[in-house]
């Protein structure tokens, strides 16, 4: 029984070795080179008298020379000749497996992957370098399809952490608007009965707040404590919006949580844990 073979090729094969001190060239390899067909089952041809025949084929050893050429032995024929995917065969495909053992001038074993290809079914020329995948894409075979439907949207995640932006204030207890410049007001001494909080534009450290300010809305949460003692401290839900009263803003607040009360003329900064809802 006869089969269709094909031939392969490789020219020139070489590798990058860096040359002391610290050049870097080009050396030719050479070792041997294991063509393996990729068969799950003998085939089984048809046509045959008086039974269909069984194939099953076998590995192939080749060399790569030390000219860098495929050959079918050191010193021998270029080209090896393989068994192409011939139609007797009933095969849909055949591939082969290439497996490299390679060294350097030097003797030095060379890492070269496995590649593998899809057999021909004619008589023709295969030079592997035309076979092998490039580096970074997909391996010879991989049919990367088209990009699947979007999934549904995930559950809403956990609500975030407050802003945290801090603003220094110094507290004066006059219970009425306006507040002086770098000043805030509460309408109550007792900060827990506080529903009022007038904040100037201008922070203790002269920042200009205007449009820090003006974020503030209904859901916002503020809080102040005494810049030395922890224990004097106050939280606040805004309850309304805020009024704009050219040099500071009103603010309408109800009490959270909260301790003591607050040194007159004592620097207070305010913390805005949320503009707003």
């Amino acid at each position: 029984m006869s089969l269709i073979n094909f031939t392969v090729e490789y020219d020139t094969l070489q590798a990058v070795q860096p040359v002391p001190p610290a050049d870097v060239d080009t050396v030719p390899l050479s070792g041997t080179v294991r063509f393996v067909p990729q068969m799950s089952a003998p085939a089984q041809a048809a046509g045959f008298a008086p039974r269909p025949a069984g194939v099953s084929l076998r590995a192939v050893n080749a060399v790569i020379d030390t000219d860098g050429q495929l050959k079918d032995a050191a010193g021998g024929n270029v080209g090896v000749r393989l068994v192409a995917c011939d139609p007797v065969l009933g095969l849909a495909n055949l591939p082969y497996v290439v497996q490299f053992s390679l060294v350097d001038a030097s003797g030095a074993a060379v890492m070269f992957p496995m590649t593998s290809f899809e057999a021909p079914a004619t008589d023709t020329v295969i030079n592997l370098v035309s076979v092998m995948p490039v580096p970074g894409a997909y391996a010879q075979g991989v049919t990367v399809g088209p990009p699947g439907p979007a999934g549904p949207a995930g559950p809403a995640g956990p609500a975030g952490a407050g802003g945290g932006m801090v603003f220094d204030y110094n507290y004066n207890s006059t219970t009425a608007a306006p507040p002086a410049t770098q000043q805030f007001r509460l309408n109550n001494t007792n900060p827990a009965l506080v529903t009022i909080v007038w904040m100037s534009k201008t922070s203790a450290g002269g920042a200009d707040l205007h449009n820090f300010l003006g974020l503030l809305g209904v859901g916002g949460r503020i809080a102040f404590q005494d810049f030395n003692d922890s224990t004097r401290f106050a939280a606040y839900d805004l309850s309304a919006a805020t009024t704009d009263g050219g040099t500071y803003v009103t603010v309408p607040v109800t009490f959270d949580k909260g301790s003591g009360t607050f040194n007159a003329n004592q620097r207070t900064p305010c913390t805005v844990v949320r503009f707003s809802a």
